[in-house]
């Protein structure tokens, strides 16, 4: 009696485990298109590559200056570069807000002037014709009636190895009735 639970059980948890139609799926974002260059896609793959890679740090905060080189492994990489990340634009609400144009060996996205976004313009440099990118350049505003900031931000590939080799964030922050936060950072990866 007990061998023929035993034997229901296993095969009703068979009949669970093979009851699969099809290749399961992950489930697509509906968020996030594929209409833009991916600065999100690239920044992934680039943080991958730089992971455990030393970097001499520059900041500016407000005056105040400090320089340090340390090494930062993937999760540091991410946070380090996490204003890059958050700017692509490929976001479902953002769909045909931005007129591409290619030329000069740039891909050009501009948000158009009927359109509200943050990210005001990102500019992607390849390298003489080909497809390797070469820098990528982006600015970014928001104001409302308590709040102003602008950003204007660079990173740089190395033509060698691909790779992020230096990035630069500039940006001012103002609300209303303080003194503006004037903040600039520079990071230069050694080889």
């Amino acid at each position: 009696m007990i061998l023929k639970i035993q034997l229901y059980l296993i095969l009703i948890v068979g009949l669970l485990f093979s009851c699969n139609n099809g290749e399961e799926q992950p489930f697509a974002n509906p968020t996030q298109i594929n209409e833009y260059f991916s600065l999100k896609g690239f920044m992934d793959r680039q943080i991958s590559q730089l992971d455990g890679k030393k970097v001499e740090k520059w900041s500016k905060i407000n005056g105040e200056e400090k320089r340090e080189t340390v090494y930062l492994d993937e999760e540091a990489w991410r946070r380090e570069l996490d204003l890059f990340i958050q700017s692509d634009i490929n976001k479902a609400s953002l769909k045909d807000a931005y007129q591409t144009q290619r030329k000069d060996g740039q891909q050009i996205h501009q948000l158009k002037p009927d359109r509200e976004a943050q990210v005001k313009n990102i500019t992607i440099t390849y390298l003489d014709g080909s497809e390797n990118v070469k820098e990528i350049a982006f600015i970014a505003s928001k104001e409302n009636f308590f709040y102003q900031s602008s950003t204007q931000a660079t990173i740089s590939i190395d033509p060698e190895t691909k790779t992020i080799n230096s990035y630069k964030i500039e940006s001012q922050q103002k609300v209303w009735f303080l003194s503006p936060n004037k903040i600039e950072i520079k990071g230069e990866v050694m080889p």
